[in-house]
């Protein structure tokens, strides 16, 4: 039987958070996998699929063409992974698609987001990243946020932080929490003078490039923390760059490839 992977996103339209972070992925699967399995990557958005076409004409498999492309080459058993930090409307709607394919494959699986609430699984990120930090400047992870439940993850992440010792990680959220002039004026209430961002994001796109860096933009996170008097050095290295997020990526889909259960499973991995 046929098997195939499909690593799946939101998707980027910046050329640079497509090569180093969504193609590092895809290209550490196929040589991590080899021939065994078709490996596909593919957007959800198709406003991101059309502008990336548009600007810099790159064509990128939407999720549903991408699952259409599996079906035809008689590819019975499926394996998702969505490369999402936390679960959420985002996660839903790619549930919500393979629903509909449910009839065309022998066996579909999913892995669960980065987060999920998990003790060990905010133990494995911060393993993972914590030797790229510095470890003599207050250091501030940026994500995105979500409206939803699971915006509590990433204080629990910074919880966790403090219970591994490293005091200096601060865990904010481009919406739906504190906005960057509240955090900067926190952190500068603490005496901190030197302040490393670095993004808590998969891809490095435009929120990265923008919002979190952006020299033009007044608001951007690196802006409001030097009009508060900070030393800022920005990160421009997303998640999807770091070798050991990618091998717990990697440590998911080999967890779950093998499971001989029929259509949906979902592991808290």
């Amino acid at each position: 039987m046929k098997k195939g992977i499909i690593i799946v996103s939101f998707g980027t339209s910046e050329v640079l958070g497509l090569r180093q972070n969504i193609e590092n992925i895809e290209n550490k699967f196929k040589k991590e996998f080899k021939e065994e399995y078709k490996i596909l990557n593919a957007f959800t958005s198709n406003f991101v699929i059309n502008k990336l076409k548009e600007k810099s004409n790159i064509s990128v498999l939407s999720f549903s063409e991408a699952l259409d492309n599996m079906y035809d080459e008689k590819i019975e058993d499926i394996t998702i992974l969505p490369l999402y930090i936390l679960p959420g409307g985002q996660y839903e709607g790619v549930k919500k698609v393979l629903h509909c394919y449910k009839e065309k494959f022998n066996n579909i699986k999913i892995a669960k987001p980065l987060l999920n609430g998990e003790k060990n699984e905010f133990q494995d990120v911060i393993l993972a990243i914590k030797s790229h930090l510095p470890k003599d400047k207050g250091i501030v992870l940026v994500g995105h946020g979500t409206k939803d439940e699971y915006n509590k993850f990433y204080k629990m992440l910074e919880d966790n932080f403090r219970e591994n010792n490293i005091d200096n990680v601060y865990v904010a959220t481009l919406e739906y929490g504190k906005s960057n002039i509240q955090l900067a004026k926190e952190l500068k209430g603490l005496g901190l003078n030197d302040i490393y961002i670095a993004p808590f994001l998969i891809v490095c796109g435009s929120h990265v490039v923008k919002d979190i860096n952006g020299d033009e933009n007044e608001k951007s996170w690196k802006n409001v923390f030097k009009s508060q008097g900070f030393n800022v050095e920005v990160s421009l290295k997303s998640l999807g760059e770091y070798d050991e997020i990618l091998d717990l990526y990697i440590k998911k889909i080999k967890r779950i490839l093998n499971k001989d259960i029929k259509f949906i499973i979902y592991y808290l991995l």
